[in-house]
């Protein structure tokens, strides 16, 4: 499942004349690139939701892909960061993988399945880790509260959300949020209370590239365009 239905407010001017999943990225729309991934392990089905500009998504795909299916299905007026799980109740009878847009992920996508199985959670949320330097003293602290030692700059370490997941389609049996929007945070709450273990693959930072933001697609471009040998390194 691709998630393509925002308006990509962080990714203007391109945004004004065509929707996220079509802006290009060395020379190729999002979203091809996203599905081409995939196809490299062996899916060949994807559902998209869509919103803004969803006719000129849908003419993307009309001349069709050996070997590819792509359905649609249109988020209407709904809002927040879970709105999937509206969109799609009733629509899913089997586990799938979930990814938003505007993220690359270099994930062995077949290991993380299996993992989730593995471990019958209810979903498994893919992440990359990142250590930040971060400017100013560090103090080490002993536990009587006695100074120990001085640092000029310290790291920390942070797990950040991929915007990939797979999911169980009992999910969908969770309350809604009524008419307010529907946040990942809240499903995910939800779905601890119900008693269902929500599992973390972390992989490294190099795994993934987001183009969801005008300096990210930057990057994303360049790093790509070197990689495939487009300019030098």
């Amino acid at each position: 499942v691709v998630l393509a239905g925002g308006l990509g407010t962080r990714l203007r001017p391109f945004t004004r004349s065509v929707p996220k999943p079509l802006v290009e990225v060395a020379g190729k729309p999002m979203i091809d690139r996203i599905i081409d991934g995939f196809r490299a392990f062996g899916c060949e089905d994807f559902l998209v939701t869509t919103g803004y500009r969803a006719d000129q998504l849908r003419r993307h795909f009309e001349a069709g892909r050996e070997g590819l299916r792509v359905r649609f299905v249109d988020n209407g007026e709904l809002d927040g960061t879970a709105i999937w799980w509206r969109t799609l109740k009733g629509t899913m009878e089997a586990p799938f993988v979930l990814t938003c847009c505007d993220v690359l992920a270099d994930v062995d996508y077949p290991a993380v399945a299996k993992e989730h199985a593995l471990r019958g959670d209810a979903m498994t949320l893919v992440a990359y880790r990142r250590t930040r330097v971060v400017p100013g003293g560090a103090v080490q602290v002993g536990p009587d509260g006695t100074f120990e030692g001085f640092s000029s700059r310290c790291t920390t370490d942070e797990v950040i959300y991929a915007g990939v997941a797979v999911v169980e389609p009992r999910v969908f049996s969770l309350e809604g949020g009524g008419d307010n929007p529907l946040t990942l945070q809240n499903l995910l709450e939800s779905c601890r209370r119900e008693g269902w273990r929500v599992g973390v693959h972390v992989v490294e930072g190099s795994a993934f590239r987001d183009m969801g933001s005008i300096s990210a697609l930057v990057r994303a471009d360049r790093a790509l365009r070197e990689a495939e040998g487009a300019i030098p390194r």
